[in-house]
């Protein structure tokens, strides 16, 4: 009996370490399922904010267009660009909003290359 008993023993431990080793196993690879759900959760945000941006740089586009429309008509520009005060007035304007729009591209375009290697780094760290 206890001959059976030793043997029925060996063969519960042998399966045990058997599930031991799938479960360690296991364990080591949940890091890789954990990193899946941060990049997720990351490339979700990167997302979010330069849709953010978007909009922002939309707006200021908009904005612009409004208050070139609004200050300086075609019938205006047309009666009024021989006067040089009109012209220089309408120049400076047209210099101020482009450098405006000019700034804002250069701050799009440091986000976006910012958020790019934010997310190479992210894709390839998993």
């Amino acid at each position: 009996m206890a001959g059976k008993a030793k043997a029925k023993l060996v063969k519960i431990q042998a399966e045990f370490k058997a599930e031991l080793k799938i479960s360690n196993g296991l364990l080591n690879r949940m890091w890789y399922f954990d990193d899946l759900v941060n990049v997720s959760k990351n490339l979700t945000l990167e997302a979010a904010g330069l849709l953010e941006l978007t909009k922002k740089f939309e707006n200021r586009l908009d904005d612009m267009k409004k208050e070139l429309i609004q200050d300086y008509t075609d019938e205006d520009i047309d009666d009024n660009l021989e006067d040089e005060d009109f012209a220089n007035d309408f120049a400076e304007s047209l210099h101020s909003s482009f450098m405006r729009l000019s700034k804002m591209c250069d701050e799009v375009s440091k986000d976006c290359v910012a958020r790019k290697a934010k997310m190479i780094k992210m894709l390839v760290h998993v």
